[in-house]
């Protein structure tokens, strides 16, 4: 202990040692003090030093690395120090090892554990610690294991034993040679075998070695057992020896296990319906659930196999637990190594029921080993018997199931099969009405898979031409014999075709006398109807001019063809002319709707194409009547409003106006550049939405009749709709009895009416904004008050 600066005070040396390690002198003013080296000095001077010198002993192997420590004071404060650790490698003068081994092992590079100790190389690889993993052993197979006694000293050892005490569980089976395979880095291989030591067989429990063990030698031993029950077992291995005139004993335990693999337990379900009776379902540990169906006859089996290849086994007695049927036990007297036999073989027919339901199957076995070891195991599997499910049809048509007359379509049959097992020999055809021509397959008999649907056939049908909307049935009957319970099931479903007269194809084309007009000049329209028809006449053909917004009609809006033959074509001529009362570089001319009939009177429709023109700036000589309808468009139930009907005079001179609302009707004379406005109340009852269908106005100047048309109204009736003021109340249908009253306005008188409410409006909010504007004010006033009270009052602050 050396004191290098100032002066050390009061200094403590303590030198502790583990149990394995014994003090055996001291010498230099130290003490021992139970295992430790102990020393106190009051002062050291500087650069001076204390020696304290001691002998130690291993008493057991030990491995680490111990300091020395002081504790002294410099002055000012207690320290404390630390020597080198000195590592100390206190070998046993015996080490024993033992493991659970195979016969064949391989290891990867050679490195020694201990240098020091030239044993033999299987020691060196092998893993002799206690966590080490021990090969799974069954009964009556080989467990093996290697024992390993190695002394440490150089000096021969007087061994008096090496005792391997064998358990009642076990049967000596001799020594046996290791074979070692070892593989570099390089993947090289380098095969060796390993001999065991001699020993001796005192008795079936106890085998002994004794002899001089040289200095730095060891016996080894590969040592071979026959087991002969399960659990979990002991070797036991001890070496008395002497050393010193001292006897020692050193023992080793070597735990492992034997367990016994016994029985696995199977239960097929065999579908009766399958010819091949291959197994349909096989009960094991992953798979212990099964649906089946009612009234399904099934084959059970139920199978018992030994796992084990070291032991047969014997009065294998197997019950089968459960409501779902009353099977008696059955024993298997012998059953050899990894050997198979049936315990139970019968058919069930499973119950009738309304709903699913799950049995348990509880399937026990007891059984003894060839040592006489007796076990139990069970396992339990579920069934689940579900109601019988129907065949179900189903019918798709290429075309659809609306067709003209002489129209193809392609007519597929479908069934699905809901059941879970297999349906043989299923009958299936279609009965078709007559006058319906078919091509193709209508009846096939079919295997239905379980759980699955398919196309049974697909074929042509071409509905025949009729003269009035006709319905034809295509029906689908199925049957089959079930032999599993014993009825025959059947079943059908029909599909309607509905069928119409195929309609004459008729053209109508259409051409304008011009496409670039100005407002009010008239445009005559030439037409052409021609029947497509090989062999058909048309007849009672009324083409129907367009009516519209913002377009005068002039002349009929309609005209009569009474026939045309097979292919022929009709050209009018000016038989249709408008005038345009709306200026736009694009304006949409309505298609025109041709109605006619087939010589069966069955009426179609055909149209022309639209067409678009240009339309100029120019003032309307004469009349030009435009005509709108008005409504409130959110209405409550019960609540009357009053729909507008405006017509408006845009042209220089006046007109009398027949203007045609629904079953309405007025006369009204509207003069040039005016307005007449026609109301009359309506009510609804029932929430809805409702259109208001678009009034018409004829009119004639200069010897022309014009006819127009209105717009349409969106009227939506609602249980109640919250308003300000008084609006047009609301009702599903339009009274009968309602009176109809008019109010004729003249443009001015409208425009007048409109300026004194719109002038009612402004005025009301004008006194609504004074009044707000006086309630702002008299905030501000009032806050102002309020902040001179308060500075009369002293203020407070809060830390």
């Amino acid at each position: 202990i050396t004191v290098s600066g100032d002066d050390a005070r009061n200094i403590t040396f303590i030198d502790n040692f583990p149990d394995a390690i014994e003090i055996v002198d001291i010498d230099g003013g130290c003490i021992k003090y139970e295992n430790s080296v102990y020393a106190r000095f009051n002062n050291i001077d500087a650069s001076t030093s204390k020696t304290c010198t001691y002998t130690i002993k291993g008493k057991r192997e030990f491995h680490g690395a111990l300091p020395a420590k002081v504790v002294y004071y410099d002055g000012y404060e207690l320290k404390e120090i630390y020597s080198g650790a000195i590592d100390f490698d206190i070998l046993p003068l015996l080490e024993v090892q033992t493991a659970q081994i195979f016969e064949d092992f391989t290891t990867g590079a050679y490195t020694p554990k201990n240098v020091s100790v030239p044993v033999k190389l299987f020691f060196d690889d092998y893993d002799f610690t206690d966590t080490a993993e021990n090969p799974a052993v069954l009964v009556g197979d080989n467990v093996r294991f290697a024992i390993n006694v190695s002394s440490h000293l150089n000096k021969t050892l007087t061994v008096k034993g090496i005792n391997v005490y064998i358990p009642s569980s076990l049967q000596y089976a001799g020594t046996i040679t290791v074979r070692r395979e070892l593989i570099n880095a390089s993947g090289n291989r380098t095969s060796t075998r390993v001999t065991s030591d001699p020993i001796t067989q005192i008795d079936p429990s106890l085998l002994r070695w004794s002899g001089k063990l040289n200095n730095n030698a060891s016996k080894q031993f590969f040592l071979k057992f026959n087991t002969r029950r399960s659990g979990f077992q002991e070797l036991v291995v001890t070496v008395d020896y002497v050393y010193e005139n001292k006897n020692y004993t050193e023992i080793k335990h070597e735990p492992f296990s034997v367990s016994d693999p016994g029985l696995k337990l199977k239960m097929d379900l065999i579908d009766k319906s399958d010819r091949l009776a291959v197994p349909s379902f096989t009960f094991t540990e992953d798979e212990k659930t099964r649906d089946v169906e009612a009234l399904s006859a099934q084959r059970v089996r139920v199978n018992a196999y030994n796992i084990n290849p070291y032991s047969v086994l014997r009065n294998v007695r197997i019950s089968l637990n459960t409501s779902l049927f009353d099977i008696t036990p059955s024993t298997i007297p012998y059953l050899g190594l990894q050997e198979r036999a049936t315990s139970h073989d019968f058919d069930v027919v499973f119950p009738k029921l309304d709903v699913s339901t799950t049995y348990k199957v509880n399937i026990s076995a007891s059984y003894k080993n060839q040592f006489g070891e007796e076990y139990y195991n069970s396992t339990v599997f579920e069934i689940t018997v579900k109601p019988f499910a129907d065949v179900s049809i189903t019918h798709d048509s290429s075309g659809g199931f609306v067709l003209d007359g002489g129209e193809e379509t392609d007519f597929t049959v479908t069934v699905d099969n809901s059941r879970i097992t297999n349906v043989r020999n299923v009958e299936v055809h279609d009965v078709i009405d007559p006058g319906v021509s078919v091509i193709g397959v209508t009846s096939k008999k079919v295997k239905l898979n379980k759980d699955t649907g398919a196309d049974i056939y697909t074929y042509r049908i071409t509905p025949p031409r009729v003269h009035e909307k006709t319905y034809y049935n295509v029906t689908t009957f199925l049957e089959y014999f079930d032999s599993q319970g014993l009825f025959t099931y059947r079943t059908n479903k029909t599909l309607t075709f509905t069928v119409y007269p195929k309609q004459p194809d008729v053209t109508v084309t259409r051409s304008l006398s011009d496409d670039e007009v100005t407002v009010g000049e008239i445009i005559e329209v030439d037409y052409t109807v021609k029947n497509n028809e090989d062999e058909e006449e048309v007849r009672d053909l009324v083409l129907n001019f367009p009516l519209q917004a913002g377009i005068d009609t002039v002349g009929d809006s309609k005209h009569y063809i009474k026939r045309l033959g097979p292919s022929e074509a009709a050209t009018l001529n000016d038989v249709e002319r408008f005038r345009p009362k709306i200026a736009n570089d694009s304006v949409t001319i309505n298609k025109t709707i041709v109605e006619y009939s087939d010589a069966y009177g069955n009426a179609f429709t055909a149209n022309s194409t639209e067409e678009n023109i240009k339309v100029g700036a120019a003032e309307i000589i004469g009349p030009g009547i435009f005509i709108e309808k008005k409504v409130s468009p959110q209405l409550n139930i019960s609540q009357e409003a009053m729909v507008s009907i405006e017509v408006r005079n845009i042209g220089t001179e006046g007109a009398l106006v027949q203007v045609e609302d629904n079953d309405r009707a007025w006369s009204v004379d509207v003069p040039g550049k005016s307005l007449r406005v026609i109301e009359y109340p309506i009510s609804f009852n029932v929430e809805g939405s409702y259109s208001l269908s678009a009034p018409i106005a004829h009119y004639k100047n200069q010897g022309l009749s014009f006819t127009t048309k209105g717009n349409s109204a969106m009227v939506t009736v609602s249980q109640y709709v919250p308003v300000l003021v008084p609006t047009p109340s609301t009702a599903p249908e339009l009274a009968a009895e309602a009176a109809i009253t008019e109010n004729v306005t003249t443009l001015e008188e409208f425009v007048s009416e409109k300026q004194q409410f719109l002038g009612f409006q402004f005025k009301r909010q004008y006194i609504v904004i004074a009044v707000f504007i006086l309630v702002i004010v008299a905030i501000i006033v009032a806050y102002i008050f309020y902040n001179k009270g308060r500075t009369k009052k002293p203020t407070f602050f809060l830390d």
